[in-house]
């Protein structure tokens, strides 16, 4: 399983980088900018973090996936790789790259909590973000048969939601915590979020299997 999913990856060395120049280059840049702004309001510093790694982290986490299934879309003749590769080979593939992403972007969170004090369970909310970030993305992307389109939505989710929608219309449909909520261990949050991930991840599986019986 490995060696297929580095062959199928590794044409694409140079943007393979991009989650990890988000987590390790951007993101500490932001932390740092954040600290002297606002170093006469520590609470601030905390909340602009926050809100950063809530969007950063569970957003980049989509790219991998998205490098993982590109070629089942754009390709001409990719039927064929419907064939070389059952939906139980791709699964085991996206929950490969979705664990050793949510494991580099929580060991990057950890680091900066070190310096910036934050709770650690917000570790666990970001991990619990990925998770659902990454399942939107697989069911998205094999229901559109685009994974621009997954990419977009993804993007438009992580970002609206944490940034822009202060009225809280969509938040219905969130994952993220709200500001005031950032102290709190939001339970019920992470089960609706784990719920959701995992009937996103049967219903891309759902998608997968059709395609290849439909090619």
């Amino acid at each position: 399983m490995i060696s297929l999913l580095w062959v199928r990856m590794r044409k694409r060395k140079a943007i393979m980088v991009i989650p990890i120049f988000i987590l390790g280059i951007f993101v500490p840049i932001m932390c740092h900018y954040f600290s002297v702004r606002y170093v006469e309001e520590p609470e601030r510093i905390v909340e602009e973090i926050i809100a950063l790694l809530h969007t950063c982290i569970p957003m980049a986490g989509c790219w991998w996936i998205i490098l993982l299934y590109q070629d089942f879309f754009v390709w001409e003749g990719n039927e064929l790789l419907y064939y070389y590769h059952s939906w139980r080979q791709l699964i085991k593939e996206y929950i490969f790259v979705m664990a050793v992403y949510a494991g580099i972007s929580g060991f990057i969170a950890f680091c900066i909590q070190q310096t910036i004090d934050f709770p650690l369970f917000v570790i666990g909310q970001l991990s619990v973000e990925t998770v659902f970030i990454a399942s939107l993305t697989l069911f998205s992307s094999f229901l559109l048969q685009n994974t621009g389109g997954s990419l977009l939505i993804v993007i438009a989710y992580c970002v609206y939601l944490n940034h822009f929608d202060s009225l809280g219309i969509f938040q219905f449909m969130s994952v993220f915590p709200r500001r005031e909520e950032f102290l709190n261990f939001n339970v019920g949050l992470l089960r609706n979020a784990l719920v959701s991930s995992g009937i996103m991840s049967v219903l891309g599986s759902a998608c997968i299997g059709w395609r290849r019986g439909y090619k």
